[in-house]
């Protein structure tokens, strides 16, 4: 997970119940390997939770989870290869 070319600075876990987007919650770390849709699970909340949108989902509550990597600037390493794609848009 760590071979992204963005430095990552967190993770937004979304909560969707019944196909309606409830909001979002801010994590440090990643709860699972794969992130985005291809890591979407289903989960059942252990704990009462409010989002971001100041919405509350109850305990016992069953959604689809997607965690997103939270991105910002290109890695050092990767430098070079974003230099050669402005060389080419230029030309």
């Amino acid at each position: 997970m760590n071979d992204s070319v963005f430095e990552i600075f967190g993770y937004k876990k979304s909560y969707i119940v019944r196909n309606k987007f409830m909001g979002s919650v801010n994590l440090s770390e990643p709860d699972r390997e794969k992130t985005g849709h291809e890591g979407m699970r289903e989960e059942i909340l252990q704990e009462d939770l409010v989002t971001d949108k100041k919405k509350l989902l109850p305990k016992g509550t069953v959604c689809e989870t997607i965690l997103i990597p939270l991105c910002g600037r290109m890695k050092k390493r990767f430098e070079p290869i974003r230099n050669d794609y402005y060389e080419q848009r230029r030309n």
